[in-house]
């Protein structure tokens, strides 16, 4: 099965690379964020802090997303104009809500179909730049950066492609990068490794931050220091969950029990029923998710627990002057070409 797949994404590649099969290219800069890997690597906060730094410089950024579990995935979207999210969540999927959310100043647009969401919002917007949410594989747009996020904590598990392992194609294919970005806490060797074998990749580094708790009923911020005194339940539904306890305990926070759902996982009255019923038991007085949870948990008018939201942020431990020299570069092209 590894074998099949295998040949899949080397066809596929071959392809791409002898333009048999064609990319779209525009006049507009593209930066692509994606993994080698499925799952839990860091690209949506990458991307959030990308959008970031591209609108600080007064830019207009239109982000494409596929909108993974979102209804209708191939129809194209608008979860927001730059102005205020347009959509819920199951309609945009969780990720795309959450990345529009937290850059309100962007366009973000989610397809299954990535060329023809890329035309539509060029069309209808007319934007500065462009960022690709988790689009190494999406061959058929061209990028002028590639950015792949390694996370530190888990690197490439054992190795082998879908469905045998969790990479999405060979390790030989990064070569394709333009930036390596290290994200999480844990150093490992495989990274080092990683390095030698592609020796003139641009390196980025950096982990998740706490930067505050806000309540889920009225979007208050909760001191830290309130909750040191707490007995904590921390639930989670995202891919390697045990970042999000290591995170915690880092605060300073007492994590007194913990609860991991499935990767996306679809939160239900029942779900919300099976928590009370741990807290129950183990008397704890507060409970901490994530923003990407958070999102799915809105709807609950009347959650009936006191939860908090953990608002996280990126913090650059090195490549900061090389991420902005990179992206002033292609903006003062962008400027040259439309001058």
């Amino acid at each position: 099965i590894d074998l099949f797949f295998f040949l899949i994404v080397k066809i596929r590649l071959f392809l791409y690379q002898s333009k048999i099969l064609s990319q779209i290219q525009i006049d507009i800069p593209v930066i692509s964020i994606g993994n080698i890997t499925a799952g839990g690597s860091g690209k949506t906060p990458v991307t959030i802090f990308l959008a970031g730094k591209l609108i600080q410089r007064g830019l207009k950024v239109l982000i494409l997303s596929r909108g993974y579990k979102s209804d209708n995935v191939n129809e194209i979207k608008v979860v927001s104009e730059g102005n205020g999210v347009l959509l819920s969540p199951s309609e945009s999927g969780d990720e795309p809500w959450l990345i529009a959310s937290k850059c309100q100043k962007s366009i973000v647009i989610v397809s299954g179909k990535r060329k023809a969401a890329l035309q539509f919002g060029v069309a209808h917007y007319n934007p500065d730049f462009v960022l690709l949410d988790d689009g190494f594989q999406h061959l058929s747009i061209h990028r002028d950066i590639d950015i792949v996020v390694i996370n530190k904590d888990n690197v490439f598990g054992n190795g082998l492609i879908h469905p045998l392992g969790p990479l999405r194609e060979p390790l030989s294919h990064l070569e394709r990068a333009d930036i390596f970005w290290h994200h999480g806490d844990i150093l490992d060797d495989s990274l080092n490794d990683i390095d030698l074998i592609f020796p003139k990749k641009n390196l980025m580094k950096s982990k998740l931050i706490l930067s505050e708790v806000r309540n889920i009923s009225d979007n208050t911020c909760i001191s830290l220091e309130k909750l040191k005194s707490e007995k904590i339940f921390l639930f989670t539904g995202i891919a390697r969950p045990e970042r999000v306890y290591h995170l915690c305990k880092r605060s300073g926070l007492d994590i007194s029990e913990v609860h991991y759902f499935e990767d996306h996982h679809h939160y239900t009255q029942g779900s919300i029923d099976l928590l009370l019923q741990f807290a129950q038991k183990s008397k704890t007085t507060f409970f901490l998710t994530t923003e990407k949870d958070a999102v799915k948990l809105l709807e609950f008018k009347d959650l009936s627990i006191s939860l908090g939201i953990l608002i996280v942020e990126v913090q650059i431990c090195e490549g900061s002057s090389l991420l902005n020299q990179i992206l002033d570069f292609r903006i003062q092209q962008y400027s040259q070409k439309i001058s």
